[in-house]
């Protein structure tokens, strides 16, 4: 389940969402997940099917904007990263697949909530653990 960036609606199935994007002077940028067809009329022009950045492949498809990998870099071609934000990219990828982040997002602009994990460091406050308690204890914190 994922929440549409237009709408705020939930996505329930993978099938029912798209990810759009923009791809200016060779880096993509402005990643966003919406609805396929009520929320895809954006000025983004490049799309993908949700489920193509699901899974195995599709981790492997988003980090190939990063490096393409030690296959091709051992044959000679040149390292590239194509992504214009890497914490924007990131986001994204956690928003694919970390379990439990989609919905943790969005208790994130909560203050009382934040002062909590703000001194996690860059991991613990993504932990398995720590969504959990963060989405079961979002509605006490309001």
């Amino acid at each position: 389940m994922w929440y549409c960036d237009s709408c705020g609606e939930q996505i329930q199935e993978a099938a029912d969402g798209i990810v759009i994007w923009r791809r200016e002077e060779g880096l993509v940028m402005g990643h966003r997940i919406v609805h396929r067809g009520r929320c895809d009329n954006s000025d983004l022009p490049a799309h993908e099917n949700l489920s193509d950045f699901l899974g195995p492949d599709g981790l492997v498809k988003l980090t190939s904007y990063f490096t393409r990998g030690p296959i091709l870099t051992w044959r000679g071609e040149e390292e590239e990263n194509e992504v214009h934000d890497a914490s924007a990219f990131a986001e994204l990828i956690r928003r694919l697949h970390v379990p439990h982040y989609e919905e943790a997002r969005r208790q994130f602009a909560n203050p009382e909530l934040y002062d909590r994990y703000a001194d996690g460091g860059e991991v613990a406050p993504y932990m398995q653990e720590a969504l959990r308690d963060l989405i079961n204890n979002a509605d006490r914190s309001h």
